[in-house]
């Protein structure tokens, strides 16, 4: 099965592809991305972008994970990327990063509600569960925005970091996000 698409009221989330990376070298290649997200590395190469992409089919089609890129419907250009990653029997972690210039616009809060329906509608998911660096707060913005209950902290190793940080970790569930609120962006 082909990677679907995903379209909300201003994205499409469609998978990466080669002719995104000059735009992730630019987006995450800003040093405030690798500071905020933990995983992305700075400096951040084209030789970067291509092994990352390299992982997305072979993980689709596993079923271990997915991918998209996040395009504004109107100009058509990368604002950043989405993941979910399976994480246990019936669970998955949500990432994401938006580029800087687009900060601020609810991208990545519109984008996040239409992986969690798919995570849910299309994996069978019983929970989603997301994290952000303490000295991220806006990302715990993007969660609470989208039902996520706050969890409490952990501890992670973050090898591009070189050390160890404090996650505040959240989840949502299927049954709350059934009866949640939505996000009133999507299609």
């Amino acid at each position: 099965m082909q990677q679907p698409y995903l379209t909300t009221a201003r994205l499409v989330l469609r998978p990466h592809h080669e002719g995104d990376i000059p735009a992730l070298v630019t987006l995450a290649g800003d040093s405030r991305i690798a500071a905020t997200t933990g995983t992305v590395p700075h400096p951040y190469t084209a030789d970067t972008a291509r092994c990352w992409l390299a992982t997305h089919a072979p993980a689709w089609n596993d079923g271990s994970q997915v991918h998209y890129a996040i395009i504004e419907r109107e100009g058509k250009a990368l604002r950043g990327t989405l993941s979910l990653r399976r994480d246990g029997v019936g669970t998955a972690n949500l990432g994401y990063w938006i580029g800087v210039p687009y900060w601020g616009q609810g991208f990545a809060t519109e984008a996040c509600a239409a992986l969690i329906a798919f995570g849910f509608d299309h994996w069978s998911l019983t929970a989603i569960n997301g994290r952000h660096l303490l000295e991220n707060p806006a990302s715990g913005r993007v969660l609470r925005k989208n039902g996520f209950v706050p969890q409490g902290q952990t501890r992670m190793l973050f090898p591009t970091r070189e050390r160890e940080e404090t996650l505040a970790t959240y989840q949502l569930t299927r049954e709350c996000w059934s009866v949640g609120p939505r996000v009133p962006a999507l299609d």
